[in-house]
């Protein structure tokens, strides 16, 4: 049972706890959390989402919800290491900045690490592939609709922005 913080309309915690499965009451809210991997070769790091998700079966950047107890920086933490197995300090995440949604708050951060495509795990049932794509890459696969829509919305232009 996965569990997680509710938050008021502001994106403060009210001390109450939602559980995944059921529906989240109109003006509560819950934090999602994205990183963008970049390499030193100015490559974004994208992962394939599993075929049977919500959302699947498109290319993605790093993320999801926060559990419950977990702040923002420890949840991006903890969901690029599940699905890239990319472990960093959390000293290498920048946050980029929050948007609100109509459920969620969203929290986008960047993060710098140079790992070989064949290092990249998979976290079983979420993600089945990765790639490191260039700027004109990215920008084909989004264009494209191979990208996931919902985030593409949300992060296009600030992915955009991480390219050098």
């Amino acid at each position: 049972m996965e569990l997680w913080d509710v938050l008021d309309e502001n994106g403060n915690p009210t001390g109450r706890i939602h559980n995944r499965k059921d529906t989240l009451p109109e003006g509560e809210y819950h934090l999602v959390v994205e990183v963008a991997v970049i390499n030193s070769d100015n490559k974004l790091l994208l992962m394939y989402r599993h075929p049977e998700k919500l959302h699947g079966d498109c290319w993605e950047i790093s993320g999801g919800s926060a559990l419950s107890g977990e702040d923002s920086l420890t949840a991006a933490q903890r969901e690029l290491s599940e699905e890239t197995g990319i472990n960093l300090p959390f000293e290498e995440f920048h946050f980029i900045r929050r948007k609100k949604c109509k459920t969620t708050f969203q929290d986008v951060y960047y993060a710098s690490a140079d790992v070989p495509i064949e290092k990249i795990t998979f976290q079983e049932g979420e993600t089945t592939g990765a790639m490191w794509v260039t700027k004109e890459e990215f920008i084909e696969i989004v264009e494209s609709g191979k990208f996931c829509d919902h985030l593409k919305d949300r992060y296009y232009e600030d992915i955009l922005k991480l390219f050098r």
